[in-house]
């Protein structure tokens, strides 16, 4: 893990004056070196392709995340962090208000593909 000093010498700043860059330096430090961690760790794993085909792999959409979270969200109800109660409702707002408003909708490569002249 890259210490303070050094994610903000990455980015030139040696003496930040701003407040709440720090925290989004690291926001997005976190971010980048989850999807480094995620991308190399299979790479770097030597496991032979059949045991490599049993490695669960990460949902593709957002519909196929939420049918992961709801199928196993156990984890989130331990020491009280958050209710069933909640959970449900969160995916039902998620589902409703942008897996299915999108669906509803043409893309974007649609119109490109079909009204394209």
């Amino acid at each position: 893990v890259i210490q303070r000093d050094q994610a903000l010498q990455t980015y030139g700043l040696k003496h930040p004056a701003i407040v709440g860059l720090e925290a989004r330096i690291q926001r997005w430090q976190a971010y980048l070196e989850t999807g480094m961690i995620g991308s190399s760790g299979l790479s770097n794993m030597r496991l032979p392709p059949e045991e490599l085909a049993d490695v669960p792999k990460t949902p593709g959409t957002l519909a196929e995340a939420l049918d992961a979270l709801e199928a196993d969200h156990q984890f989130l109800l331990r020491g009280d962090v958050f209710t069933q109660d909640v959970i449900d409702t969160w995916l039902w707002y998620k589902r409703t208000n942008e897996v299915d408003a999108l669906r509803l909708r043409p893309h974007p490569y649609e119109f490109c593909l079909y009204y394209d002249i």
